[in-house]
C-alpha cells in the first residue's frame, strides 16, 4: 500500500468536532450566529455535510464517499445509509486509501461495517486500470479457497474519473511490527502464498513465467546491452546463480512487505495489496522484501532468519539465501539502469551504491 499516515488534514473529511458545534433540538448545528432567543443560526451537520460535498468533490475523501455510497446503494437499495467520516488511511504509488465505517438500517445481508476505498491518484501510470481489475478477479477467486490467512474481501470496482476504485471490507488487525522480528510472520505467508495451485489462478494476473528460471532470465534481459561493469557484473553472478529448469514458478504475492500483512492474534494474518501478483520464481517475494540491504529487518543475518522461517513452514525447496540474490542483484540492477535512462532528474547514485555493497559482499562467493 506504501506509507501510512495517521494525521488530522485536509485529506480527512471535516470534522464536526469544535466549539462552533451547538447541539440543539437533538442536531449539531454549525452555529454562525444565535437568534435573540439563543437558537443557534447555521447549518445543521447534514446539509453541512452536503455543501463539503458539493464544493469539495475533487478532494480524494468526497471522491471516496461517492464510492462507497454508490457500492451500498448499489447493494442494498432499501436501506438507510449512514456513512461515518471519511478518512485517508494511506497513500502508495497509484492508489491512496480512505475508510468509514457504514451502517445500514435495516441490515439483513450484514453489510455494516468498516470500509476501505482504494481510490486511483490523479497521476497513476496507464496499466493501473488493468490492473485493479486483475487484482479483484483474483481475490474472488481466493475466496473461493481454503487459505490459512485472511485476505480482504472485495465488494466492487466502480469507475471513478481518475480510473476504477476498488471497494473492500477493512481486514482486522495492525501492521507488523518491524522492530518484533517481522521474518517469523512473513516467511510463513510467503510459503503459504507459493503453496497455492498456480492453475486455479494463472489466468488472473499478467506476468506468468513457465519456471522460476524463466523468471530469472526475463529478468536478466533488461540488464543486457550496458556498458557498467557494475551491470556485467550483476548479470554475469545472477546468470551463474539461477535456478535450474526443473524448478516450478509458483504464484507470487508480488509486494510481500510487512505493511502489507496485519497481524491480529490468535487469528490468522491478513494479507493484502494483490496488485503485483504474478507466477515466477518463489525466491522473487523473498527480495522483495530484503531488497538487497546488508541487514534486512536491522538485525545481522536477517536474509538467512527469513529463509528459514520460510523454508521451516514448507516453502519452495528451491528457495536459498542465494536465489533471493539472484532477485536482489536484478532488482537493484534494474533500479540504477532506470536512474542512468532518466533524464529529467539528477543522478542520486544511491541504486548504484547499494548495486556495488552487494556485489562486494557477494564476490567471495563467486
Amino acid at each position: 500500500m506504501g506509507r501510512r499516515r495517521h494525521d488530522d488534514d485536509e485529506d480527512d473529511e471535516p470534522s464536526t468536532d469544535g466549539d462552533d458545534w451547538i447541539e440543539w433540538g437533538g442536531e449539531l448545528v454549525f452555529a454562525v450566529d444565535f437568534t435573540p432567543g439563543g437558537a443557534p443560526i447555521g447549518l445543521t451537520r447534514e446539509e453541512w455535510r452536503a455543501e463539503n460535498l458539493r464544493y469539495r468533490a475533487r478532494r480524494g475523501w468526497a471522491r471516496a464517499y461517492a464510492v462507497l455510497e454508490t457500492t451500498l446503494r448499489k447493494a442494498a437499495p432499501d436501506a438507510e445509509l449512514d456513512i461515518g467520516r471519511v478518512r485517508k488511511r494511506g497513500e502508495g504509488l497509484s492508489r491512496d486509501s480512505y475508510g468509514a465505517y457504514v451502517e445500514l438500517t435495516p441490515d439483513p445481508g450484514e453489510l455494516s461495517d468498516l470500509y476501505i476505498v482504494r481510490l486511483p491518484r490523479p497521476d497513476a501510470d496507464d496499466d493501473l486500470q488493468a490492473r485493479t481489475y486483475r487484482e479483484a478477479e483474483l481475490l474472488w477467486r481466493l475466496a473461493e479457497l481454503e487459505l490459512p490467512f485472511r485476505i480482504p474481501q472485495v465488494l466492487s470496482v466502480v469507475p471513478e474519473r481518475h480510473g476504477p476504485a476498488m471497494v473492500q471490507r477493512a481486514v482486522e488487525g495492525l501492521e507488523l511490527d518491524r522492530d518484533g522480528a517481522p521474518w517469523k510472520v512473513v516467511g510463513p505467508v510467503a510459503a503459504q502464498v507459493h503453496a497455492i495451485e498456480v492453475d486455479r489462478v494463472r489466468a488472473l494476473v499478467a506476468e506468468v513465467h513457465g519456471s522460476a528460471r524463466a523468471h530469472v532470465l526475463s529478468e536478466l534481459s533488461e540488464l543486457e546491452g550496458d556498458a557498467s561493469p557494475e551491470l556485467r557484473d550483476a548479470a554475469a553472478w545472477a546468470a551463474a546463480h539461477a535456478p535450474g529448469e526443473d524448478v516450478p514458478a509458483r504464484l507470487l504475492h508480488g509486494d510481500l512487505l510487512p505493511q502489507n500483512i496485519h497481524a491480529s492474534p490468535p487469528d490468522p494474518p491478513s494479507v493484502i495489496d494483490w496488485e503485483y501478483a504474478k507466477v515466477g520464481d518463489p525466491a522473487y517475494d523473498l527480495a522483495i522484501v530484503t531488497r538487497g540491504v546488508r541487514r534486512p529487518f536491522k538485525v545481522a543475518g536477517g536474509l538467512e532468519k527469513l529463509v528459514d522461517a520460510y523454508r521451516n513452514a514448507g516453502g519452495a525447496p528451491s528457495v536459498s539465501p542465494q536465489a533471493v540474490q539472484v532477485h536482489e542483484l536484478c532488482m537493484l540492477g534494474g533500479w540504477y539502469r532506470g536512474e542512468l535512462e532518466d533524464t529529467t532528474r539528477r543522478p542520486t547514485g544511491q541504486p548504484l551504491n547499494r548495486l556495488r555493497a552487494l556485489l562486494k559482499r557477494l564476490r567471495p562467493s563467486v
